[in-house]
């Protein structure tokens, strides 16, 4: 039987916080089931502006096809709105909705509020090799050399 260590038990209660931290809003409630992938093609599009489907999926090294799948879902969810292109109509554009803008400014202070606290509880010396330490793990966690 496989025993959780101190560290995933912190794991599990930094996310129970920041869950907390989402659903103090009611707006977590009619988007809570959207997964990552789903923020981070939102957050994307809020990034580039009005991107074209091309330009989000090489954005966000995917398929076209899966990036036109999950823009659907999106679109579905009343998240962004897709237009054609007024000089193209072979190419179709993207943008949010004003709830898509809504859920963005909401996870964005959802992170705030998080990286607040740690502040808080963190006197300077600490923070700072927390931020190492964080930079570090993000460098590699995908395999990258940095930080090593």
């Amino acid at each position: 039987m496989f025993e959780k260590t101190e560290m995933q038990f912190s794991f599990e209660k930094l996310d129970e916080y920041y869950n907390r931290l989402l659903k103090e809003y009611e707006f977590s409630g009619e988007y809570g089931a959207l997964s990552l992938n789903a923020y981070l093609y939102l957050k994307n599009i809020h990034t580039l502006g009005t991107p074209s489907l091309s330009e989000l999926a090489r954005t966000m090294d995917v398929t076209k096809p899966s990036a036109s799948a999950m823009v659907h879902k999106l679109a579905n969810k009343g998240l962004l709105i897709i237009s054609p292109h007024p000089g193209d109509k072979r190419v179709t554009l993207l943008s949010l909705t004003e709830k898509g803008a809504e859920f963005i400014k909401f996870q964005d202070f959802a992170d705030t509020r998080l990286y607040t606290r740690i502040r808080e509880i963190l006197d300077d010396s600490e923070f700072s090799v927390f931020v190492e330490l964080w930079q570090k793990i993000d460098a590699n966690l995908e395999g990258g050399e940095d930080g090593k």
